[in-house]
């Protein structure tokens, strides 16, 4: 393609062979100026793309006058690589306003907002406790602060919660559940780095939060009596509960162990299970007496992955069959009792095999390691079933202290 002049000084052109621009052939524009006396030139580009001779000399005055004045682009080049630094620099302050409203709108995200997503992020919790929970969030939260940013709740809100549920007439361990869900929205948003800041307060006032102190501990336990006749009973109505229920009174393992327990844990020969991923995260061993490995034995073993106990779906047990409640209501264990630390659940197997381990003069250091408990101040409220035993050791000393002075008059005569 041979270049050809215009009626423009330094504009110049050439037509392309055969592609045609209307009536014409498509033309390719070009500017040639001198820098330093020194020639350059650079394309412009095709007359179907929109260059004309009138805007290549628009374009070659532009670079001359900036040439001349010692400012602006002196080239096409220069002129495209400052509209990229531009493009990029609006680009850059376009993302920084987006990033700057996100924020915005994670800062003024509701509690209710951050409630629903931690609802329905956390899927470890059995519906029961999730039906509870979001029961008492929209009960006693949402009304309060459910409209609010996170950072706008304060301990001031918290204290108001409370004294609302109290005035309400609902119990320490109601409101202490209620105000806890609030904490773990907090941590839920902290996580996933949709909020920053402090948590508001709710703990014990001895410790600056906003709870008294109260005893939810465990009291109860069975004596040998109540324990064989709840056994006896469930054996009547159903051979899983009855079997989960030994479990748990023999080898002191928690409810969520059991549901999660797979015959490739079960070594019936030599009497003990690994418990995988327990509450505490750790796994640990569990060990059987001739009671527990007897029932394993008397149960159809399955495949190394299967579950002991499955549902009659073949999945995973969520929560204690309405068998064990109905039994216990039977016997009336449960007879007048209203303070719930007092009341027998499934849970007070678990608390009887550590009574009677404490009772039969077990150490509490074994005690805990075979609950799998994390810290040994947890074990500790098991502690007044061995005042018989500290009993007996302090009425000990009288014997001692008899014999030694018996032997002191002996050695004087």
């Amino acid at each position: 393609m041979k270049w050809m002049k215009t009626k423009f000084p330094g504009i110049r052109y050439r037509e392309h062979l055969t592609r045609r621009h209307g009536v014409q052939k498509d033309k390719y524009f070009a500017i040639r100026w001198k820098v330093n006396g020194k020639d350059k030139e650079e394309g412009l580009g095709w007359l179907s793309c929109g260059w004309t001779e009138q805007k290549a000399n628009e374009t070659l005055a532009e670079i001359k006058r900036n040439i001349r004045d010692g400012k602006g682009p002196q080239s096409l080049a220069e002129k495209r690589a400052i509209s990229e630094r531009e493009r990029e620099a609006e680009s850059a302050r376009q993302k920084a306003e987006a990033e700057a409203k996100r924020k915005e709108a994670l800062r003024n995200k509701s509690f209710i907002e951050h409630w629903n997503g931690y609802f329905q992020a956390d899927t470890n919790k059995k519906k029961c406790t999730w039906k509870t929970e979001d029961g008492l969030c929209r009960k006693w939260l949402l009304p309060a602060i459910g409209k609010l940013p996170l950072h706008k709740i304060s301990d001031v809100h918290i204290q108001a919660i409370k004294r609302t549920m109290k005035t309400a007439g609902k119990s320490e361990r109601t409101i202490e559940y209620t105000l806890v869900i609030v904490r773990q929205v907090f941590r839920f948003a902290i996580k996933n780095k949709t909020y920053s800041g402090d948590i508001p307060s709710i703990r014990k006032r001895k410790t600056g939060g906003l709870l008294p102190d109260f005893d939810n501990k465990k009291q109860r336990y069975l004596t040998r009596a109540e324990a064989d006749s709840l056994i006896e009973e469930l054996a009547r109505h159903s051979k899983d509960v009855h079997d989960m229920t030994l479990l748990s009174l023999y080898a002191g393992l928690r409810a969520g162990e059991i549901f999660s327990l797979t015959w490739g844990c079960v070594d019936i020969d030599r009497g003990r299970l690994v418990l995988l991923d327990t509450k505490n995260g750790t796994t640990r061993t569990a060990f059987l007496n001739d009671t527990v490995k007897a029932m394993f034995t008397c149960r159809n073993r399955g495949k190394h992955d299967d579950l002991v106990f499955p549902n009659s779906r073949g999945g995973k047990i969520t929560q204690i069959s309405d068998t064990f409640n109905i039994a216990v209501e039977k016997l009336g264990l449960n007879n007048n009792v209203s303070d719930r630390r007092l009341k027998v659940t499934f849970h007070t197997c678990r608390h009887t095999a550590a009574s009677w381990m404490v009772d039969n003069g077990t150490p509490l250091y074994f005690v805990k390691e075979i609950l799998g408990h994390k810290h040994i101040s947890t074990t500790e409220r098991y502690s007044h079933n061995a005042e018989s035993s500290l009993e007996a050791a302090i009425k000990a000393l009288d014997t001692t202290t008899t014999t030694a002075t018996e032997t002191e008059i002996i050695a004087r005569t």
